[in-house]
C-alpha cells in the first residue's frame, strides 16, 4: 500500500500534471511540444523524490503551477473580458502555500502575486466584493501560519528575526537565532564552512561557490543566462509580438527570485523550478519570435515517430539517466534513523537530558534529546484550558530556560 507520507507530494503533483495538460490543450503547437514536453519532464524528474520529507519537490512544483496560470493570463488579449475572476484566487491562494511551505520561495511568490494582481487588475475591480473575501481569507490563513511559528519558536517566519517576541519563555533567544540564519547562509555560500564571520563579510565567496557547482548545475545555469538574455533581446527589439511579447512580464517574478536567492541562501536546490522555468520561457519567446519561423515550423510540424524525434526522446532519456541514474521505487516507507549513543545529564531543575556521546545529532533517540547540554533548562507546563471546573484537555508541557539564565545553546528539541 502507498505510503500515507506520499499522498500529499502525490496529490500536488497529480494536480501539476493536470494544470500542464490544461494549458496544454488551449496552445499552438510548438508551446505544446517545447514548453508542455519539457515540463513533462522535469515534472517526471520530480516524481523521483514524491515521497520524500523535505519541501523542496513541493515547492519547485508549486512554482510550475504558478507559472502555468500566469502565463495562461498573461497570454490573454487584456481588452477582452476573457479572464475569469476564479484565476486569479488560484493564483494568490498558491503564492501564500508557496510562501508558506518554504521560505525561500517567498520572493518568487510575492513577486508573481503583485504580477498576478497587476494581470487582473479589471476583474478585480469588477468584483471587489468577492476579492474582499478572498484576501480576508488569504489574511486568515497567513495569520493561522504565523501564529504556529510564534508557538514554534517565537519568531513567525523563522530563522527571520522579523517581527519576532524574544520575551516569550519559550522563545529562541535573538543570538541563537541569528546564529542559526548565519549558518544556513554560511553553508549555502561556502558548503563545509563554519567560520561564518569571513564568508558572510564581502563577495570573497563568489569564485569558489561557482566553480564548486556540480558540471550539471554548471551548464543549466549557462543555458538559464543565454536564453534570458537573448529573451530579453527579442522583447526589446519587438521581434516578439502578441500573447509572446505579453509573457516576458513573467521574467520580472523569475528575476526577483534569482536575485533574494544570490542576496541570501544560494544553494542550488533553493531556487526550485526556477532554472528550469528560465530555460522554458526563453526558449519559448525566442523560437516564437520573428527570424526563428523555420526552426519553429520544424519542431512544430516534426511527428512523433519521426527519426529526429524519437532520436531526441533517446538522447534526452540518456541524459536523464547520466544525472539522476536509476533509483527505486519502494514503497517500505521511511528508512530507519540511526539511534546514537548517548548518556544521560541533569539539569539544575533536575531534568534527565539524553546528550550524543560522539558530538551530533540526536536523530532518533528518545526525547527530551540535545546535542549541545544546557544545564539552565527546566521544563514547564501550560495552565490546563478548563471552562469553569470543567477541564477540558490539558496541553503539553514544554522546554524553557531558567529564569537567571542568559542566552540559549542550540541544538535543543
Amino acid at each position: 500500500m502507498l505510503p500515507i507520507y506520499a499522498a500529499g507530494g502525490l496529490l500536488i503533483l497529480l494536480l501539476c500534471l493536470a494544470t500542464l495538460l490544461e494549458t496544454c490543450a488551449g496552445q499552438g503547437r510548438l508551446w505544446r511540444r517545447l514548453v508542455g514536453g519539457l515540463l513533462v519532464i522535469y515534472l517526471g524528474y520530480l516524481a523521483s523524490g514524491v515521497a520524500n520529507p523535505a519541501p523542496d519537490g513541493i515547492v519547485s512544483m508549486m512554482q510550475v503551477a504558478i507559472f502555468l496560470f500566469l502565463v495562461r493570463a498573461l497570454a490573454q488579449e487584456p481588452t477582452r473580458a476573457n479572464r475569469p475572476l476564479p484565476g486569479v484566487v488560484v493564483i494568490l491562494s498558491l503564492c501564500l502555500g508557496l510562501a508558506m511551505v518554504k521560505l525561500s520561495g517567498a520572493a518568487y511568490a510575492l513577486a508573481c502575486g503583485v504580477l498576478a494582481i497587476a494581470t487582473y487588475r479589471k476583474e478585480i475591480a469588477a468584483g471587489s466584493g468577492t476579492v474582499a473575501k478572498l484576501f480576508a481569507l488569504l489574511l486568515l490563513t497567513a495569520g493561522i501560519h504565523l501564529g504556529r511559528g510564534y508557538l514554534l519558536s517565537g519568531y513567525p517566519l523563522f530563522p527571520a528575526s522579523f517581527a519576532g517576541m524574544p520575551a516569550l519563555d519559550w522563545a529562541m533567544s535573538p543570538e541563537v537565532l541569528r546564529h542559526e540564519s548565519d549558518l544556513i547562509i554560511t553553508w549555502a555560500r561556502a558548503p563545509g564552512a563554519l567560520d561564518s564571520v569571513g564568508v558572510l563579510a564581502g563577495t570573497a565567496w563568489l569564485r569558489p561557490w561557482a566553480q564548486g557547482l556540480p558540471i550539471s548545475v554548471q551548464m543549466l545555469f549557462a543555458g538559464c543566462a543565454l536564453l534570458t538574455a537573448a529573451a530579453l533581446v527579442c522583447i526589446a527589439t519587438g521581434r516578439a509580438e502578441g500573447s509572446v511579447r505579453r509573457c516576458g512580464a513573467f521574467y520580472a517574478p523569475l528575476l526577483v527570485a534569482v536575485a533574494f536567492w544570490l542576496g541570501t541562501a544560494p544553494d542550488p536546490r533553493f531556487l526550485g523550478a526556477v532554472p528550469v522555468l528560465l530555460v522554458v520561457l526563453g526558449a519559448w519567446i525566442v523560437l516564437s519570435s520573428s527570424g526563428f519561423e523555420a526552426l519553429a515550423g520544424w519542431i512544430a510540424n516534426q511527428s512523433p515517430r519521426s527519426p529526429a524525434m524519437m532520436a531526441l526522446a533517446l538522447l534526452i532519456c540518456l541524459a536523464c539517466l547520466k544525472l539522476t541514474g536509476l533509483r527505486s521505487a519502494g514503497f517500505a516507507g521511511w528508512i530507519a534513523l540511526p539511534v546514537p549513543s548517548v548518556h544521560t545529564r541533569i539539569t539544575e531543575s533536575g531534568l534527565a537530558v539524553l546528550v550524543p556521546v560522539e558530538r551530533g545529532q540526536c536523530w532518533n533517540a528518545p526525547l527530551p534529546c540535545a546535542s549541545i547540554f544546557d544545564a539552565n533548562l527546566r521544563l514547564a507546563a501550560w495552565a490546563p484550558l478548563a471552562i469553569g471546573s470543567t477541564r477540558l484537555f490539558e496541553r503539553p508541557a514544554y522546554f524553557v530556560k531558567s529564569p537567571h539564565a542568559v542566552g540559549a545553546a542550540p541544538g535543543t528539541h
